[in-house]
């Protein structure tokens, strides 16, 4: 399968998946996503699914950023919320909270330097379609995703839940602090993401370097 394929690239997240990849519903999945990115234009690029895996191992994270979808533009790399060259207006306003509530300029789109960090950055949905928000929505990458907020759901993480989407996970983080806000998007980052020094909170908790 595609997924599973994909998959056993990561340092380690192929064994602690190894169940939930083999469940009904992860198969179903594969094809889905197999037949969409042979049929449609997608993103992120096919080999970088699941990119922000190859470059942070489980025992490591310490913040979770949970989003929605990738960017729908061509930007999307991989790690949500990072782009590969021009910023996106979402990464623009949360670099605008970051200047704001710590003083940090940022200009640098690619936020490896960050994940490697202990941050992890997740989108709810993995992949989409060109141009179509949420396009691929209810196909299973939820409960893939929920597998992983249970996985780390821990004392020692933070949870940064970044719109609707995201909140949706709120009532199965039981043992992780919880940071959560509006997405930075225009559409939602007038209604309490601005203001909300999420940077500050987290750094209450774990020493993060945003710059």
């Amino acid at each position: 399968m595609l997924l599973n394929k994909l998959l056993e690239q990561t340092k380690e997240w192929n064994i602690i998946l190894k169940d939930e990849i083999n469940k009904e519903y992860f198969k179903t999945l594969s094809i889905f996503v197999e037949k969409e990115y042979s049929n449609n234009v997608c993103y992120p690029m096919i080999d970088d699914i699941f990119k922000v895996f190859n470059n942070l191992v489980y025992n490591q994270v310490k913040v979770v950023f949970l989003g929605q979808d990738p960017y729908i533009n061509g930007e999307a790399d991989g790690i949500a919320f990072s782009v590969k060259n021009q910023l996106t207006p979402s990464l623009k306003n949360i670099f605008k909270e970051l200047k704001h509530d710590l003083g940090v300029e940022r200009y640098n789109g690619c936020l490896i330097d960050i994940l490697t960090q202990g941050v992890l950055f997740l989108n709810v949905i993995l992949t989409v379609r060109n141009k179509e928000s949420l396009s691929h929505a209810n196909k299973g990458w939820e409960l893939f995703t929920l597998k992983i907020v249970e996985l780390l759901d821990k004392n020692s993480v933070v949870f940064v839940l970044l719109g609707s989407e995201a909140k949706k996970y709120e009532k199965h983080i039981i043992n992780a602090k919880v940071i959560k806000t509006s997405h930075p998007s225009p559409l939602g980052a007038n209604n309490g993401f601005f203001g909300s020094k999420i940077f500050s909170q987290i750094n209450q908790y774990h020493y993060i370097k945003w710059g």
